[in-house]
């Protein structure tokens, strides 16, 4: 017979967040995902190690805004996170000043509003908003941010 292991068991990594990084790539060159210094590799290292919501059966443009709002979220607080680490297992459209709206005859929420107004934020706003197709609202007054949309 055999004795029981007392090595902690950890579950294989699912097909989602094996294929994350390539899904991100889509949006973000791979060079810059690749590099530690920046906000998008902190955004994706979050997403496959401290995020605990399941990306099995999220469709992937909701993954796609997720990793937008997290790299926002990281790029406007100097490198720290404070709405994801906050709300980690809750969708993006359950986040503090994140509002979605549900796509008629889907499962797939997109996010219409980010109202992050008078929040201390500063930075350069990073171009993962442009993955944001149907935001019609993004209120940052009242905050230190640079960039264009």
């Amino acid at each position: 017979t055999l004795a029981p292991s007392l090595a902690p068991v950890t579950s294989a990594p699912t097909a989602a967040l094996v294929n994350l990084p390539t899904l991100l790539a889509t949006v973000t060159p791979t060079a810059i995902l690749e590099d530690p210094s920046t906000f998008q590799n902190q955004a994706l290292n979050w997403m496959l190690n401290e995020d605990n919501l399941s990306y099995d059966n999220v469709p992937q443009v909701e993954i796609l805004e997720r990793y937008a709002v997290v790299v926002m979220d990281f790029a406007l607080h100097d490198g720290e996170s404070r709405v994801a680490n906050n709300n980690l297992f809750l969708p993006a459209c359950g986040w503090p000043g994140v509002t979605c709206m549900d796509v008629v005859d889907s499962n797939i929420s997109r996010i219409t509003q980010i109202n992050w107004a008078r929040t201390d934020l500063i930075g350069v706003l990073p171009t993962e908003v442009a993955v944001l197709e149907d935001l019609v609202t993004l209120d940052l007054a009242e905050n230190d941010i640079e960039g264009t949309l």
